[in-house]
């Protein structure tokens, strides 16, 4: 028996890209093909999803806590700003 809430490594967890006027960048079915796309870390991704954080200049998402919005048209309040004294692909500070 595995750990309740456990998913199997491989197991399709769509991910979307959002650019910082609320638009989608990106739909993915898989973590793994945005990183092939966008050559970075997965965990860096999944970093981005579940805290809400800034990755490579694009928020991310799960595609079920996307979704929410979308069917509330609530799309709008997922637009944000780039701090312009932080690194655009790691958001980290500018040192």
């Amino acid at each position: 028996m595995g750990i309740k809430g456990y998913n199997h490594p491989g197991h399709k967890h769509p991910v979307v890209a959002i650019k910082p006027d609320g638009s989608i960048a990106g739909y993915f079915d898989f973590i793994k093909d945005a990183v092939e796309k966008y050559g970075m870390d997965r965990h860096s991704i999944t970093d981005s999803c579940k805290r809400g954080t800034i990755c490579r200049g694009l928020k991310w998402m799960y595609e079920e806590d996307y979704r929410k919005y979308y069917m509330a048209c609530r799309t709008n309040e997922l637009s944000y700003t780039l701090d312009s004294n932080r690194d655009r692909y790691t958001y980290r500070d500018w040192e």
